[in-house]
């Protein structure tokens, strides 16, 4: 046969939908944060070989933009379903905090160009998008959130991770939310620096002379992977005006001592068994962290 008949063609070649379409995969398989990096990407000579030197291969960050607002959703959805089904059966949907499996997720706004939505993520060994609902316009994330989350539940089950990561900065008003993952047999962790919540205050009038009361519980230790000192005072039954279930709160303090750098937080979690160093993420995975 002519030798011409096994030539490589590329899926760049096919047309200039699927050309967006793999871009924006790639996108994510390559950690590029914006449409910029993206196109800026794709026109390097790596990114030539890998897609057979087409000369289709880049698309600029404009097109890119524009074409979001075109795309059926339902496919989409369908494929990402398969994709996070099949990681799941082998295993690549969970991390280890302090030797417990959990299945995690994150859910939030995001803005793609021109393109707001809300999209939720499994955390894991593979960091997978399962779902996107589109949203009007910044600063309507939270009823978008609502509609993603009631969506996901009904198509994968409750309870189908163990936790949610939410958005810190809009916890104040947002307790609907909360209720509403509590609801469907999941929990939450919010990791949040606004120290003047009611149940952080409740909180920090035990931490602050917690060698008197036998229920708050003080982890000092080094971070290997972070390599930080760190300090942890957590306690659970608290509760927060206008969320269903009590709440388990720690306080973090971690020292940076090469950067110079000092981190301050707390973190809220309905899933009061877990224990101090396991709220915070001690071990291969850092829960309350949001790369």
């Amino acid at each position: 046969m002519d030798g011409s008949h096994h030539r490589y063609h590329s899926p760049f070649a096919r047309g200039q939908a699927s050309v967006i379409f793999l871009s924006l995969i790639l996108m994510v398989i390559l950690k590029k944060h914006s449409f910029l990096k993206l196109d800026q990407f794709m026109r390097t000579d790596a990114a030539k070989r890998f897609s057979g030197r087409d000369k289709r291969t880049a698309v600029s960050d404009t097109t890119i933009s524009r074409s979001l607002s075109t795309y059926l959703l339902f496919p989409l959805r369908s494929y990402l379903k398969s994709i996070f089904i099949r990681a799941s059966h082998w295993g690549k949907c969970v991390i280890d905090v302090c030797g417990r499996k959990l299945k995690v997720a994150c859910v939030d706004g995001s803005q793609f160009g021109r393109f707001y939505g809300c999209v939720l993520q499994s955390v894991g060994e593979a960091n997978l998008l399962v779902d996107i609902e589109p949203t009007t316009g910044k600063g309507k994330e939270i009823p978008t959130t609502r509609i993603l989350l009631d969506r996901v539940f009904d198509e994968y089950g409750d309870g189908f991770v163990d936790m949610f990561l939410l958005d810190g900065p809009r916890v104040r008003g947002d307790k609907k939310t909360i209720n509403q993952v509590v609801s469907r047999k999941s929990h939450v962790l919010i990791k949040t620096t606004e120290a003047s919540l009611s149940i952080i205050q409740d909180a920090n009038g035990l931490f602050t002379h917690y060698e008197q009361f036998e229920g708050v519980e003080y982890t000092k230790g080094f971070d290997v992977d972070r390599l930080c000192e760190y300090e942890v005072w957590s306690c659970d039954s608290f509760r927060f005006p206008g969320v269903k279930r009590s709440m388990k709160v720690a306080h973090v303090k971690e020292s940076y001592t090469k950067e110079e750098r000092h981190e301050d937080f707390w973190v809220l979690c309905t899933d009061e068994s877990l224990t101090g160093p396991r709220v915070r993420g001690d071990g291969t995975h850092q829960m309350a962290y949001r790369e």
